[in-house]
């Protein structure tokens, strides 16, 4: 049983049992739907491009997202081949899985716009990230700093003047 609780900026689930497939697709479009005003707004926007369906090496290329009744997996698929195969009984980090493709592309797309030459592209595609997870919520924006973080670490920003 689900019982959502709305929240300043943040929507929060209660759940006593793991999502279904239907529900799981429900809830990212609904979480994803948080950022289509400012990316619209930045002319960045892009439409959320993953199946909710199981799927196995030999499907169609793309993203895929589903639940089994226990776990939650996220596949990418390319050229019918599994490239990406995560399972997580976390529903938070099964949707930040989803949606993080498309905000890192959003974020690309805002950073080819503004591009400030000289400057490490990634200062400013990494801040329009930050912007687009806090969007959709804190535990986004934790997660998608300490991935940048994580990033700075084995390539610092670099000065191209």
């Amino acid at each position: 049983m689900i019982w959502a609780i709305l929240g300043s900026m943040e929507m929060m689930l209660e759940i006593s049992a793991h999502l279904s497939t239907i529900e799981l697709e429900e809830y990212t479009i609904k979480t994803y739907q948080r950022l289509e005003r400012l990316t619209r707004e930045d002319g960045v926007y892009t439409v959320l491009n993953v199946r909710f369906e199981p799927a196995s090496s030999g499907f169609p290329d793309g993203d895929y997202c589903f639940s089994d009744g226990s776990t939650y997996h996220f596949l990418r698929i390319e050229r019918g081949t599994i490239i990406v195969d995560k399972v997580t009984g976390d529903l938070f980090e099964i949707v930040y899985w989803v949606l993080a493709a498309n905000v890192q592309y959003m974020s690309f797309l805002y950073e080819q716009r503004h591009r400030i030459q000289g400057q490490d592209n990634r200062i400013q595609m990494f801040s329009q990230r930050l912007r687009y997870y806090s969007e959709l919520g804190e535990d986004f924006l934790e997660k998608g700093e300490d991935e940048i973080r994580e990033i700075l670490k084995i390539a610092p920003y670099q000065d191209l003047h």
